[in-house]
């Protein structure tokens, strides 16, 4: 596993880098002090499986770098590190979608488990689709690239990053057979993939493609429940 860590403190990096490699001698970490330069090796093509990031550095913080990482490499995993409680759960931007806030005091203790876990996330994702198949068609679709499920008359309509796929199936048993905790149902008709909404404001969910969807202040306080839940469930 290829593994970039950013900390503006030389020390807090190589302790970070080290504890990379003791949980597996075979992967490579590669550590940076600045963010920049982090974000130039990206720009260049350079890709990590996962990217390890402090929140509170100088000049480009590890919010707006993995925002910026995000547009190079969509797909990246990114885990947060932080000295400060307040950035771990709370404020996290949902446009992001990091696979972690970790408090740097739990570091040692918790790292190794997250490690594993995106290690085997990866592992499985060769084998992570939703196959559909009928006389007609036989198609596969990665289940990490389904943004958001859309109900239209009877069909379920899955929306990726590389376009929509089509399927006469009810909303709940696709749900279902997809089995993963991240769709969480919304309002009449959708299911949304929690790691692709991008923000919420008022009564408007705002998704990853640009879609906005409008709902009832009931609706958007159990979808917010649902998010604090998904996240709780991570910790």
């Amino acid at each position: 596993m290829k593994v970039a860590v950013a900390d503006d403190n030389t020390d807090m990096m190589e302790i970070i880098c080290r504890q990379v490699m003791d949980w597996n001698p075979e992967c490579e970490c590669q550590g940076f002090t600045d963010g920049k330069e982090l974000l130039g090796q990206a720009k260049k093509g350079q890709r990590y499986d996962l990217f390890l990031l402090d929140v509170e550095m100088p000049g480009t913080d590890g919010l707006t770098l993995a925002k910026k990482i995000r547009r190079w490499q969509s797909d990246a995993c990114i885990v947060f590190l932080t000295a400060y409680r307040k950035y771990a759960f709370s404020s996290y931007d949902m446009g992001i979608r990091a696979y972690h806030y970790l408090l740097k005091d739990e570091m040692e203790k918790k790292l190794p488990t997250i490690l594993s876990e995106i290690a085997g996330e990866k592992k499985a994702k060769e084998e992570d689709y939703y196959l559909i198949q009928n006389r007609q068609r036989y198609e596969r679709i990665r289940i990490p690239d389904i943004q958001y499920l859309r109900k239209e008359g009877k069909n379920i309509i899955f929306v990726t990053e590389s376009g929509e796929y089509k399927e006469r199936k009810s909303l709940r048993e696709t749900v279902n057979d997809i089995g993963k905790p991240e769709f969480l149902p919304f309002d009449h008709g959708y299911a949304l993939n929690v790691k692709y909404i991008k923000k919420i404001e008022k009564n408007t969910v705002f998704l990853a493609d640009g879609t906005e969807l409008c709902a009832s202040h009931v609706t958007i306080r159990k979808l917010r429940n649902q998010i604090d839940e998904y996240w709780r469930r991570r910790k």
